[in-house]
């Protein structure tokens, strides 16, 4: 019986030890929302974080905004990440130093998160002719710096 016994412990063990390797599927589905997940570093004053948020926003994709001047946990986050200036996003393991309207897009979409289709703009009628009203298209930028 002696002998038996450490026998039935590394089975047991074993065993045990096998089981999250058969819980892997799923953890899956938690490991794709790890991949999509969106964070924006930034400050209320930099108007290249208002853009990353409105852009965001406007494509209702969830995201966590964390303020560095308003958090002391935020902040000491942005500092182990080696930030020097702001916005600095993370889309699930990209990242993003500044804010550059394109790229942010296309990480996006690597991410998963695909553009929605805006209804196209209505022209204007002023007199004889039409105007569109459009707004800027979004410049890249370099870091806020701090």
């Amino acid at each position: 019986m002696t002998r038996l016994f450490p026998l039935l412990c590394a089975a047991a063990l074993w065993a045990v030890a096998a089981l999250p390797a058969a819980a892997a599927p799923n953890d899956a589905p938690a490991e794709r929302e790890l991949e999509r997940h969106v964070r924006l570093y930034g400050t209320q004053w930099c108007g290249y974080c208002r853009q990353a948020r409105e852009l965001l926003n406007s494509r209702n994709i969830p995201f966590d905004d964390i303020d560095i001047d308003a958090s002391p946990r935020g902040r000491e986050q942005f500092a182990l990440l080696g930030g020097e200036g702001v916005p600095l996003i993370l889309v699930g393991r990209q990242r993003m130093d500044g804010y550059d309207k394109t790229r942010l897009e296309a990480m996006l979409r690597e991410a998963g998160w695909q553009q929605k289709k805006r209804p196209r703009r209505a022209a204007f009628q002023t007199g004889a002719g039409a105007a569109i009203s459009t707004a800027p298209p979004g410049l890249p930028g370099s870091p806020c710096r701090r």
